[in-house]
C-alpha cells in the first residue's frame, strides 16, 4: 500500500497520506464505479473536495511521475 484515504468513509474532503510515493504533485483521480473520470486535479495539498461528488463507492488512483499507479477504495456518505 502506498497512499491510504482519511477519512474513509468520506463526506466532503479526504486527505492522502503518502508511505511510499515521495511525490510532490501526483495526478490524482477519482474513478466511478463505471470507470469515468470524476475528478483529475494535481492538488499539491493532496486534499480532494468531494463536496459536489454524490455518495457512493469510487476508486481514488494516484499516478506518480515515473509512471507508477496506485489506487485505494473510497466510499463517499451524506
Amino acid at each position: 500500500e502506498s497512499f491510504s484515504l482519511h477519512p474513509n468513509p468520506a463526506d466532503r474532503f479526504v486527505k492522502l497520506a503518502f508511505q511510499t510515493i515521495a511525490e510532490i504533485e501526483p495526478m490524482i483521480t477519482v474513478l466511478n464505479s463505471q470507470g469515468k473520470t470524476i475528478i483529475r486535479t494535481r492538488n499539491p495539498h493532496k486534499e480532494i473536495d468531494l463536496s459536489g461528488v454524490p455518495a457512493g463507492v469510487y476508486i481514488v488512483q494516484v499516478r506518480s511521475a515515473d509512471g507508477h499507479s496506485y489506487s485505494e477504495r473510497l466510499a463517499i456518505v451524506r
